[in-house]
Order: C-alpha cells, then structure tokens, then sequence
C-alpha cells in the first residue's frame, strides 16, 4: 500500500543533501530524560570517496505542548572533521546482536526518507530500509527509539 510523504518542503530542502552520502558508523545515545525524550540513535555518513569529513544525521523523538501532550519527531545534524572521526568506532553503544544488522548497512548511500502519519520515519538505503518509530510505554510513560528493518 502506497504512502504519502508527509515531510515538508522545508524538512525536504534540510536532508536533501544527505541523499546520496554512504553510511560510515552508527551511534545510539542514551536519553537523558525518558519521560521526554527517545534515546537518539545517529547515522555517520559522508561522500564515497571523500574520507576528511562526516556528518552525523542523529533521530530521536520529544513530547511537547502544555502537558507533553504531543510528540515531535526531531533530526539534527553534526559535522565532524578529520580530528573527530579518527576516533569513533563504527558501531556505538549498541547491542552485539545488533551489530551485524547494522554492518549490512554500512557503504550503503542514502536514497531517500518517508515519513508517514503516525510520525514514524522510513530511512531509505540502497538495498533496504531502516524504519523509525516512537514507543510509549503505558505503565511508566517512559518513551523507547524503536527501529526495523523494512
């Protein structure tokens, strides 16, 4: 069943050059606040024949309004020169039954991002897809990064 993409021109024009960029690493951030915060789970990637600089594509989800009563899907980006990156590992924070789904991934470029109604984002890769969604939990209210392979 086909989906509408419901990114705004605005959000189109902010990930746009990320298109087109190999995925080099990846990096899951703990929340500092689970009541308000998903844990942030980030994308190193950079052009496939350039090794001098990266930007980091990190992905969380936030609650808002006047009783965090709404949620928000935020992107931010971060670049890193040639001194930062010679010291991350390709594979941060995650768990090792993760590792080998996440290096399938990797030199893959970047295809494409759908976001759907629901606020779950589809990150679009050469030979397959990585889903992103918010989980609330309903006894602690605490909020969970889930993420898939589609």
């Amino acid at each position: 069943m086909a989906t509408t993409n419901r990114l705004t021109q605005l959000q189109r024009d902010l990930l746009n050059p990320l298109i087109g960029k190999i995925a080099t690493g990846f990096r899951l951030e703990n929340s500092p606040n689970p009541q308000l915060f998903t844990d942030k789970f980030s994308i190193r990637m950079r052009h496939l024949d350039q090794k001098d600089s990266e930007a980091f594509l990190g992905i969380h989800y936030k609650l808002y309004g006047p009783n965090n009563e709404k949620l928000a899907l935020n992107f931010s980006i971060n670049m890193m020169n040639t001194e930062g990156i010679e010291h991350q590992t390709l594979i941060s924070n995650f768990a090792v039954e993760e590792h080998d789904t996440l290096q399938t991934f990797l030199r893959q470029p970047l295809t494409g991002f759908q976001l759907d109604k629901d606020q779950n984002l589809t990150l679009m890769f050469a030979h397959q897809n990585l889903v992103f969604e918010v989980d609330r939990d309903e006894e602690t209210g605490e909020l969970h990064l889930g993420w898939a392979l589609e």
